[in-house]
C-alpha cells in the first residue's frame, strides 16, 4: 500500500521593479472628469492640467484632489499623489484599452506596462481609489504574465470596494492580482481579490498593510506573498479555495484576526524556514480566526513561528448528529464516492479525509472511486460492538479512511481525521501510515483503547524531512504518538527501513459503494 504525500515545491521569487519618475507630456489631448473638489462641474483638462490642479490644490493646503471616473481612460488619466478617485460601477478592463487611450495616461502610469495589460502606478503616496459602490466596480486584465494592479513607492494609498482579477482560464497565469512595492501604509479595504493570479496580494518593501474586510480566492499560488512587510494586519478578511497559503519571508510580523480561512490547498506558511528562522523577524499571529477544510496546512506544533489565539482550528466534526446510524453514514458516504469533486465543503465525521483521498484516486486512476472504495460492517476489537469502515476495496488495498464504533446506539468517529491512514493488521491493530505536514510523515502500530472508542500508541516512527532532502534524515521512535523530537528518541531504524515497513494486513470484505441501490 502506498500514501500519496504532496511534498510542496517552494519557489522563491526574486525580482525588484525600480520604478523612476516621467515628466508629463506637454500635447496629451483633453479628457473629461467631473472634479467634486469645484462643486461637481465638468471640467475639460490634460494629464499635464490634472497634474497641476493636484499640486496647487497641495500647495493651498488642499491636500486631496478629487475626481469621479467612469472608464478605464478615464480612470488611468486621473492617477495623481493625494488624489481621491470615485470609481462608478462598471468593468474596466486595461487589456482593452487603445493606443490612442493609453497615450492620454497620467504621469504616474507606466504606458509600457499598460500596453501589456498592467494597471502600474508609481510616486503617488496618498492616492485613494474607490468604488462608489462596494463590489460594483471590477479592474481586470486579459493578460496572464501582468498584475492587475501594482502600488510602487505608493505610501499611504487606499483602495477600497473594488474587485480585481484575472479574466483568463485558471492555471494559464503568472502574475499577482495586487502587488505592493515600496510602499508604506497602504489600506485594502472591502475589495475581492480573485485568482487565477499567483498571490492575491504580493507585498515587498510595504511595512504597515492593513488589510480588512477582504475576500482572497482561487489564486493558484497562494493568499499573500509578504517579503520584508513588518506590521501587517489581515481583519474581518475570508480566504477560501486557493491553491496556497502563506509566504512568508525577511522581516516579516503579520496579524490575521477575526478572519475565515476555509477550503485552501498546501501547508499553511511556505518561505519560512523551520531550521533557521529569526522568532523576532518572522510571525504570524492567528487570533479569533475559523480554519475549515485546509487538508494540507499541517499542525499548529509545526510553525514556531505562528500563534493561534481562540481559533476554531476543527478541521472536521469528530461528533456524529443524535439520530444517526450506520445507515445513515454508508448512504452519506456512497454519495461521496459517487462524485468526490462534488463535495468540498463536507464537514461530517472523517469526511474530509475520506474525500482528499477520493480526490486523489479519482484523478489518477480510470477506474470508479465507488468501486474502489467500500465499507464493512464487523466486530474488530472482539467487545460486542460492530464497528463501520470506510476504504478501499481488498482488490485496491487494506487502506482505511474512516472507522466508527457505537456508543449508547450513536456513531462515533474513531478516525479519519484529516491526513490519518490506517489498515488492520491480523492481531487486531492497526497500522498507522500518515503525514503531520508534507515535510513529516509517521508509521506505527496502534490499538483500541479498553473502552473501544479510540486507538492508543503501542510503537510510532516518524521522519522529518525538509526541502525533500532525505540525505540528513533521522528516523525518531516514541510509543505516545507525539510528533515532537524532544518527546522522542533515534530509532535504529535507517530510512530505508522506515519506507519499506509493511506489516502484513488484514483485508476487511468490503462491499463496494457502487453496489448499493
Amino acid at each position: 500500500m502506498k500514501k500519496w504525500n504532496a511534498l510542496c515545491l517552494m519557489l522563491l521569487l526574486s525580482g525588484v521593479l525600480t520604478a523612476c519618475g516621467k515628466a508629463p507630456g506637454t500635447e496629451q489631448e483633453t479628457k473629461e472628469i467631473s472634479d467634486t473638489g469645484k462643486a461637481g462641474t465638468e471640467t475639460e483638462s490634460s494629464a499635464e492640467e490634472s497634474s497641476m490642479e493636484a499640486a496647487e490644490a497641495s500647495a493651498a493646503g488642499n491636500t486631496e484632489w478629487t475626481a469621479t471616473v467612469s472608464t478605464t481612460a478615464e480612470l488611468i488619466s486621473s492617477i495623481a499623489p493625494d488624489a481621491h478617485i470615485t470609481l462608478k460601477p462598471g468593468i474596466y478592463n486595461f487589456s482593452a484599452l487603445t493606443e490612442k487611450e493609453i497615450a492620454k495616461a497620467g504621469a504616474y502610469v507606466n504606458t509600457d506596462l499598460l500596453r501589456q495589460g498592467e494597471f502600474f502606478i508609481y510616486n503617488a503616496p496618498g492616492l485613494i481609489l474607490e468604488a462608489e459602490e462596494s463590489g460594483s466596480v471590477q479592474l481586470v486584465t486579459e493578460s496572464g504574465y501582468a498584475d492587475v494592479m501594482t502600488l510602487s513607492y505608493c505610501d499611504g494609498a487606499v483602495l477600497k470596494g473594488l474587485v480585481m482579477g484575472h479574466e483568463i482560464e485558471k492555471g494559464e497565469c503568472d502574475a499577482n492580482v495586487l502587488k505592493l512595492l515600496t510602499s508604506q501604509s497602504v489600506t485594502v479595504a472591502d475589495c475581492s481579490l480573485f485568482g487565477c493570479g499567483t498571490y492575491g496580494i504580493y507585498a515587498e518593501d510595504a511595512a504597515v498593510l492593513t488589510v480588512t474586510g477582504t475576500e482572497i480566492y482561487e489564486c493558484t499560488d497562494g493568499i499573500v506573498y509578504l517579503f520584508d512587510t513588518p506590521k501587517t494586519t489581515f481583519e474581518n478578511c475570508r480566504f477560501h479555495d486557493n491553491d496556497g497559503m502563506f509566504f512568508l519571508l525577511g522581516d516579516t510580523q503579520a496579524e490575521v484576526m477575526k478572519s475565515e480561512i476555509s477550503l485552501n490547498k498546501g501547508e499553511l506558511l511556505q518561505g519560512y524556514n523551520n531550521e533557521a528562522f529569526d522568532r523576532d523577524a518572522l510571525r504570524i499571529n492567528f487570533k479569533d480566526c475559523v480554519f475549515r477544510g485546509n487538508h494540507e496546512m499541517g499542525n499548529t506544533k509545526d510553525w514556531p513561528c505562528a500563534s493561534f489565539e481562540a481559533c476554531d482550528l476543527s478541521l472536521e466534526a469528530a461528533s456524529v448528529p443524535a439520530g444517526t446510524t450506520y445507515d445513515d453514514l454508508i448512504e452519506r458516504y456512497r454519495k461521496l464516492a459517487a462524485d468526490p469533486n462534488a463535495f468540498p465543503d463536507a464537514y461530517g465525521a472523517g469526511e474530509q479525509n475520506f474525500l482528499m483521498i477520493a480526490s486523489e484516486m479519482d484523478l489518477i486512476e480510470e477506474e470508479s472511486v465507488s468501486d474502489m472504495f467500500g465499507y464493512a460492517i464487523q466486530d474488530l476489537n472482539g467487545d460486542g460492538v460492530p464497528e463501520l469502515a470506510i476504504g478501499f476495496t481488498p482488490e485496491y488495498g487494506a487502506y482505511l479512511s474512516t472507522l466508527f464504533t457505537l456508543v449508547d446506539g450513536t456513531p462515533k468517529l474513531v478516525f479519519g481525521k484529516a491526513g490519518d491512514g490506517y489498515s488492520c493488521l491480523q492481531d487486531g491493530s492497526f497500522f498507522y501510515d500518515g503525514y503531520r505536514s508534507a515535510s513529516e510523515n509517521g508509521r506505527g502500530i496502534f490499538c483500541f483503547t479498553e473502552d473501544g472508542t479510540a486507538l492508543s500508541c503501542k510503537e510510532f516512527y516518524f521522519v522529518r524531512i525538509l526541502d525533500g532532502d532525505e540525505s540528513n534524515a533521522v528516523v525518531y521512535y516514541n510509543t505516545t504518538g507525539s510528533w515532537e523530537i524532544e518527546d522522542s528518541r533515534k530509532a535504529n531504524m535507517t530510512l530505508d527501513e522506515f519506507w519499506a515497513w509493511e506489516p502484513e494486513y488484514m483485508y476487511l470484505s468490503m462491499t463496494p459503494f457502487s453496489a448499493i441501490d
